[in-house]
């Protein structure tokens, strides 16, 4: 097997990339619905200035922080998609945005394009 060294590029934050999220609708947060028309919205932002490569989202009971270190590693998908993105040349900017459910529970919006 030969190895290969990889190194994380420096991604730009775009507000484009950003879901319009409101804590007065946390109960449609997790909606497959709201979440393909919030993704339609970003892909109208975006035309013409980038395009959408991947998006990931997690209601999460750990901190922001760690939460991001596992999300880098891609702990859960078995498919890597969002680990090869990252790693990706090509991917130059992300919308990351987040709403705090309690004390301890997030909902973390991450969304990665070139």
């Amino acid at each position: 097997m030969q190895q290969q060294n990889y190194k994380l590029g420096e991604l730009k934050s775009l507000d484009e990339l950003k879901f319009k999220l409101s804590e007065k609708d946390i109960e449609k947060l997790d909606d497959t619905i709201i979440i393909e028309e919030g993704l339609d919205d970003i892909r109208s932002r975006i035309k013409g200035k980038c395009q959408l490569r991947a998006f990931n989202y997690k209601i999460s009971s750990i901190e922001i922080e760690p939460f991001m270190v596992l999300h880098l590693v891609d702990y859960d998908d078995y498919n890597k998609v969002i680990q090869r993105v990252l790693f990706d040349k090509d991917t130059k900017y992300v919308g990351i945005n987040f709403i705090t459910l309690s004390e301890w529970e997030y909902v973390i919006y991450l969304i990665y394009a070139n």
